[in-house]
């Protein structure tokens, strides 16, 4: 979904996941020591950093990645 400019809901990660949305931030917190609103922005500013290097424009990185 972050290739495609956006970024999953909690509530649509809670779905997929069969869990609460409560239960899907404790246990994500949990596990990996951070929130996943942060999370994902990390793993959105790795693939920016990524294309950018790849010879992508910054207009196109960010229109692609939102």
């Amino acid at each position: 979904m972050i290739d495609e400019g956006r970024a999953p809901t909690l509530d649509e990660l809670a779905n997929t996941l069969f869990v609460s949305r409560s239960h899907l931030c404790s246990a994500f917190s949990r596990e990996t020591g951070q929130g996943i609103g942060h999370y994902a922005r990390a793993r959105r500013m790795e693939r920016a950093k990524t294309m950018l290097v790849g010879c992508c424009f910054v207009a196109q990185v960010a229109t692609r990645l939102g």
